[in-house]
């Protein structure tokens, strides 16, 4: 999973999740520190023609023994081009960056630069923290050069490139570069008009013929009706609306995206955990995993703009209760501290600050280097991961502030104690599940503000969304706990799933049934060492259902003064009767 957690990074970035992400261009370590880099990759593919660049790069990496120099080279010059923008459009990346920053400078403290890629990344990173480069005067002379290309189509950027690397750079004569590189540069002259052009025309076509996306917002207007609050609960579920101008599987899920924005994993990834999860009674099934982002059609605006008014009613929610709410965050915190995090080591770290370290002092000395400390500090990110699993269905729309809020509580006490944290919501659309990813393990604890865009609607599958909440979990973990914070009322009917005279396989998923499979995917995560537990929102004459599912690892939570206490506490029991 940490692959994909990193390759979802990329396509977040770049906000185009059908490409296969490559990384050619950017080197990268193998450690946590890299999701800077795979930031930085999906950003340049979406302001650069990056397959062009990499077949530029290609012509040098076969003839040129030093090509990890150009391949440096080539990625200061994107990485240059793109410092502004990535405080701009992807701000929790700002974190990734003086991580990684931070981390090379130290690094090449110990270790000084081996080779030129070497000298121009540890020079780079130095100016960009506004340090003096410690770097050879060559090197520092073409690090100078290459900060000086602008940011600018990908044509004109491969013509910049070409002339630093001519300058600084002997070129074998033979490899007949200068011909092989002009063809690619006119190649991408070609698509970058071809672009433009077919930009203006879609363009223009969507002011000519507004027939195109009022017949998309009719259809979207037919799967909305489960929003209608004067609907009865039975009636609030997607599979109410009219579905006869629907046609085939692509359709619907045309519309589940434009309802509950665009998948964040490829095809083929979704296909084989479809193959691995959609069986038994969730035959037939099929998995939309977002992060909730839209694209620029009318009904994909439209339905941001809910989004975007939910965020502001729950944040408001939130506020009004700040104080009450934010001293259950740190109730909570501190006892996850106290009971969970007390079993770890204590370590020194190198620091700027802290305890002198007097073997060190020669650093100071001769090096200028300010990490002449020792700072002790706790493990706090531990053996766990947790996932929270939040219930998206229709059946909570009167308590939609309160589970944000719920959900949001938990997530910063343990991220403040940087616990890997993810937060899922689930729901379903005719035969579709949804799983919306609010936050990831790594994000920054900024990310928890997107639990506010808690929205429910649709009907819900506890069983597949608990067995893809487990199926998504960290491995590489000792230990995952799963909470889910549901209303003990799994409920999903699929029956009219007819489209255009074909019967949908899934079948209905209600009743006993229903709660049966539910309370058996908990069973068998429990079985698989995962600790499991539920946080009952919904109504008292329900909690039956909830303990049929969850047996005695769940809590009621009455008093919301009590949060805290409660849910702290019942995670201590059940993790201390597991050890």
């Amino acid at each position: 999973m940490e692959n994909a957690r990193k390759q979802n990074i990329t396509w977040t970035a770049s906000e185009d999740y059908n490409y296969d992400p490559s990384y050619l261009l950017f080197k990268v370590y193998n450690d946590d520190y890299d999701f800077y880099k795979f930031s930085l990759a999906g950003l340049a593919y979406k302001y650069f023609d990056m397959k062009s660049i990499e077949e530029f790069y290609l012509l040098y990496e076969e003839g040129y023994l030093a090509n990890e120099d150009i391949k440096m080279v080539i990625q200061i010059a994107i990485e240059n081009c793109l410092w502004d923008y990535i405080a701009k459009e992807r701000p929790g990346a700002l974190l990734y960056r003086k991580n990684f920053i931070d981390h090379r400078i130290r690094r090449y403290s110990f270790h000084p630069p081996k080779d030129l890629s070497e000298e121009l990344e540890y020079g780079f990173y130095l100016i960009k923290t506004n340090s003096v480069p410690k770097t050879f005067p060559l090197a520092y002379k073409l690090l100078e050069s290459v900060m000086k290309i602008p940011f600018q189509k990908t044509s004109d950027f491969i013509v910049s490139l070409k002339g630093i690397l001519d300058e600084y750079f002997h070129i074998n004569e033979n490899l007949k570069i200068d011909y092989t590189a002009d063809k690619i540069i006119e190649k991408t002259k070609w698509k970058e008009k071809n672009k433009e052009k077919n930009r203006l025309e879609y363009k223009k076509s969507s002011f000519l013929n507004p027939e195109r996306e009022t017949l998309e917002s009719a259809e979207l207007a037919r799967s909305t009706i489960f929003t209608d609050k004067n609907l009865d609960e039975e009636d609030k579920t997607p599979h109410s609306m009219d579905i006869d101008d629907i046609t085939g599987r692509d359709d619907i899920e045309k519309i589940a995206v434009s309802i509950y924005g665009k998948p964040i994993l490829p095809q083929y990834i979704v296909e084989q955990l479809e193959k691995n999860l959609c069986t038994d009674i969730h035959d037939g099934c099929r998995l939309l995993i977002t992060e909730g982002l839209y694209g620029d059609s009318l009904n994909e605006r439209y339905r941001d703009e809910i989004r975007i008014q939910q965020r502001e009613e729950n944040k408001k929610h939130f506020d009004d209760n700040a104080v009450l709410y934010r001293r259950s965050i740190s109730k909570l915190s501190h006892i996850l501290e106290q009971h969970i995090l007390s079993d770890l080591e204590d370590q020194l770290l190198v620091s700027n600050s802290g305890i002198l370290d007097p073997s060190r002092l020669w650093r100071h000395t001769y090096l200028k280097d300010p990490y002449i400390f020792q700072r002790e500090i706790k493990d706090q990110m531990g053996r766990f991961t947790v996932d929270i699993l939040l219930d998206n269905s229709a059946s909570q729309q009167d308590r939609q502030a309160q589970v944000a809020a719920q959900g949001y509580i938990i997530a910063s006490a343990l991220t403040k104690l940087h616990i890997p944290t993810r937060v899922l919501g689930f729901n379903n659309f005719n035969h579709i599940q949804i799983l919306k990813l609010y936050r990831d393990y790594n994000e920054p604890s900024s990310k928890n503000e997107k639990i506010f865009e808690y929205l429910a609607s649709g009907s819900n599958r506890d069983g597949l969304a608990i067995k893809t909440a487990l199926a998504l979990m960290d491995d590489d973990s000792q230990d995952n706990i799963l909470i889910i914070l549901s209303d003990g009322k799994p409920n999903d009917k699929v029956s009219v799933g007819v489209v255009k005279g074909r019967k949908q396989k899934a079948v209905d998923y209600t009743g006993d049934m229903a709660i049966k499979d539910t309370a058996k995917e908990v069973f068998t995560g429990r079985n698989k060492d995962k600790i499991i537990f539920g946080i009952f929102t919904g109504n008292e004459e329900d909690l039956d259902q909830e303990k049929r599912i969850y047996g005695s690892n769940f809590v009621y939570i009455r008093d919301i003064e009590r949060f805290s206490d409660t849910v702290g506490s019942f995670l201590k029991k059940i993790i201390d009767s597991k050890y």
